[in-house]
Order: C-alpha cells, then structure tokens, then sequence
C-alpha cells in the first residue's frame, strides 16, 4: 500500500489507535512489528521472509561478534557477505549478465547469458543497509547487541520508513524501540503538520510535474529544446518534491507513534557548492556512504582522498538502479565534488541539522546558487532517461534551434511548471529557517485551521489522493 490510498490512511489510525491503547513497550513493539509485516505483505507477502531473513542473520552476527571477539571479524563477514550477496543477486545479477552479453557483442564472442526471472523486493536497498550499518557499528563498539529479537525487527522493518528511507542507524531508532515510550500531544501534533506537508508536496506539486517530465522523457526526440529544458525542470521540481515528501511522510508517522526519525533533506536545491548538495540531499544516504565505504576507503594504504570519493560516488548511482544510466548520473557528481576538493578554499563542513542561509543572498551567492543547481538538473538527465542515447540526445539538443521537434504537452504546460517550481521553492526560501513550512506558524489558531483546511480541500480538489502514483524511490 502506498502513503497516499484511503488504505493506508484506514491502516495508519488503527494502527496507531491499538498502539497507543497497548499497556506496555512489547505489545507496542509487537504491533509494529505486525502493522510492518501487513504494510510490506500488501505488495507481496513472500518478500517479507527475505527480509525478515535478512535482520535474523545480521541480529545473530551481532551477537556473535559481541560474544566473541577472537571470531569477531568471521562474523562481520557472514553478515555482510549475506545482505550484500542477497542485495547483488535480486538487483545487480541481471544488470551483470547484460553487461556481460553487450561486452561480448562488441568483441564478436559467440556466448550468451540468459537473464534470470528475478523479481526486485520492495525496500531491498534501505532495509539491507541498515542492518550493514547494524552489525559494523556493533563490531566497531558503536553500541551494544541487541538481545531481542523482536526489537531489532521492529528497527529494521518500523514501516514508516521501510521502503524509502531515512535510512536509521541503531544508535537513533533501536534505541528509542527498546525504550519506553508515552503519547505527546505536542510531537503528534507536530507529527500531523509535517504529514500534511508531505502529502501536499506528493499530491499537488510532484504528481503534476510527473505528467510534463514522464511525457518529455519518455519521447524526448518528439519535444523542442525549449521543451526539453522544462522537462529537465519539471523532473528536478518532481523528484525533490516526490522524495522529500516520503521523506516528511515517514517522519511525520513515525513521530505519532511517539519516535523521531533522522532528518533526510534540508533544502538541497538552496545549495552554493555541489558537496554542501549532498549534505543536504538524501542525508542519511550520503552519510552511510560515508562512514562505511568512504572512509573505509580512505584508510587504506595509498588511496588518497580522489579515488575513494570517486568510487563513491559511482556505487552510490549503482545503488540508485542496475543501470549504466545511474553509474554516470553518480561519476557526475563525483567528477564534480572531485573539482572542489581541489579548489584552493576548502570544503564548508556542514552537520545534516545546519540551516546555514543567512536571511539575504548576495548576488555571488545567488550566482552559485543557480550554478549548483543547473550542474545538478544535468545530471538528472542521466538518472531519468530510459536510456543513455536519450540521455545523450536530451544533452545534446538543450540549445535553441537544436532540434525542430514542435509536439506541444497535453494538460500541464510550461506556464504550470514554472509555477509550481517557483511555489514551493519560494515557500521554502521564506520558512528555510524551519525543517519544513507548517512547523511552526505564528498565527492564531483558526488561521492556522483555515489553512489546513484549504490545503486538504486543495489536495482533493487538484491532487492525485487515493491514485495509483508510487514514489520515485520506491523502485530502488
């Protein structure tokens, strides 16, 4: 089931009514973790035992490593070898085999491999990196094993963030599963407004620029450049719009069910400078990259620090999609970030909490503003076309008179995209100092309740509510 079906939203309040009616912590944690089992079994219920799999490996190694440290490094082994090697198999092992077969083509080889039939499971991507981070982080000594089981599936599988993130580490969500925890009209009212937030980001701005970006990249050839340009627009409004708005979802849930989930944007698009846009852009992503593969990477003998931020990068767009499409989108930004590490003026060094815009803007500011900002639209040329010779087309035909393609959109228009960009980016400019716009209005009450009212009426009215539209990120 999706965030934004009248299933969900029948699911969602009796849920959280029989977990608040629960006497105790286990009950609590034992109807999320069958509320979580329902929410993942509605797309297909065999799927959940692999995952359910996976946390009984990496929650058995924890333990053992804790047991034992002279077979600690063995155990850190079996359970990375398992969520890795499941991970590679069911995303990665048909990219491979086709990456194989076009080598071979280009060489005149005579062999063959034949894809498998692999479903991808839903949420493989985030449930199977936080249990990596799980068990590195117990074999580090980050923080103890847990020695429940249930708690440490309750963790891994807390459905409001199971499909598309944040991705938690232990130290954040384990340990607010394995306290007690009491019903806070204020945190649930907070929870609430920054529910609303998220539905009125997916239903009323990323639904309506899906029609404008879907139509632009699925038939690039058919559009003019001046076409072709809004269409990079509307899928760059989208995507941040679509993504953020899961990510207000989750942490607006999560946070009536009385837990705080770690904040996953801070209005990247406001970024000056390409390294501050991944501190800012799918937080708790870039900071898992980090931590265990960055670093881990620059530790070792003679790498330095360009090879291992451009590896980086390149598994990070693998892990987008089994797509070449994704590992260039991600060498992009790694050939980016790369150039400004080698700048004269070192790196701001940014926590994923600052909010560091100053109520002005200086034009040189505004000048890397949109510099950041148009580098980053280029690469979603990548990360969204079907192929790469679109890609390349769309690159390639971007100036005026580049191409004499006159088909026209059908319901959206250039006029509603620029419109709705310029809506929510200037709505998040003015409220930048807040995580999101309905954090915190100072106005009166029934000011407050007209507002709420209008934009459910607007969501009904101009929304997608209750459509079959998935999130971007659900695919990977």
């Amino acid at each position: 089931m999706t965030f934004t079906s009248l299933t969900f939203i029948a699911f969602f309040f009796t849920t959280l009514f029989l977990y608040w009616s629960a006497p105790n912590r286990k009950i609590q944690n034992g109807l999320l973790a069958i509320a979580s089992f329902t929410f993942y079994a509605w797309w297909d219920w065999r799927l959940y035992f692999l995952m359910a799999g996976c946390c009984a490996v990496n929650y058995s190694c924890a333990i053992k490593i804790e047991q034992s440290q002279e077979h600690a490094r063995k155990w850190l082994a079996v359970g990375l070898i398992t969520s890795l090697g499941t991970l590679a198999y069911f995303k990665y092992f048909n990219f491979f085999l086709e990456s194989l077969n076009s080598l071979a083509y280009q060489f005149e080889a005579s062999s063959h491999f034949e894809p498998h039939k692999i479903l991808l499971p839903i949420a493989i991507s985030f449930y199977t990196f936080q249990c990596v981070a799980y068990t590195v982080d117990v074999y580090r000594k980050r923080l103890a094993a847990s020695h429940s089981f249930l708690d440490f599936l309750t963790f891994a599988t807390f459905f409001p963030q199971l499909v598309a993130g944040p991705i938690e580490r232990a130290e954040q969500l384990l340990t607010q599963i394995q306290n007690n925890r009491r019903f806070s009209d204020s945190l649930a009212n907070e929870g609430m407004r920054q529910l609303l937030w998220g539905f009125t980001k997916k239903l009323l701005i990323a639904d309506n620029l899906a029609v404008v970006a879907n139509a632009v990249f699925t038939e690039p050839r058919a559009y003019s450049s001046t076409h072709l340009v809004i269409g990079i627009l509307a899928f760059s409004i989208q995507i941040y719009a679509d993504f953020s708005a899961y990510s207000d979802i989750a942490i607006g849930c999560a946070k009536t069910f009385g837990i705080r989930l770690s904040r996953n944007f801070a209005f990247p698009y406001f970024s000056q400078r390409l390294d501050e846009f991944w501190r800012r852009w799918h937080i708790t992503l870039s900071y898992w990259f980090r931590d265990y593969f960055f670093e881990p990477l620059r530790q070792l003998k003679g790498m330095g620090l360009l090879v291992p931020l451009f590896l980086t990068f390149a598994i990070s767009g693998l892990w987008h999609g089994a797509s070449w499409n994704f590992v260039i989108w991600g060498v992009i930004h790694g050939v980016g970030v790369g150039v400004l590490y080698l700048l004269p003026r070192p790196a701001e060094r940014l926590s994923a909490e600052d909010v560091p815009f100053s109520r002005g803007l200086s034009f040189k500011g505004l000048v890397s503003m949109a510099v950041t900002f148009s580098y980053v639209c280029l690469g979603w040329i990548f990360f969204r076309a079907s192929s790469l010779s679109d890609a390349w087309y769309i690159l390639t035909h971007l100036l005026p008179g580049s191409t004499s393609a006159t088909k026209t959109f059908a319901g959206v228009g250039g006029v509603q995209v620029l419109l709705l960009s310029v809506s929510l980016l200037s709505i998040e400019w003015i409220t930048r100092g807040f995580r999101h716009p309905l954090e915190s209005l100072p106005v009166p009450r029934l000011a407050r309740w007209c507002l709420y009212i209008l934009i459910m009426s607007s969501i009904l009215v101009w929304g997608s509510f209750g459509s079959a539209n998935t999130f971007i990120y659900f695919q990977f």
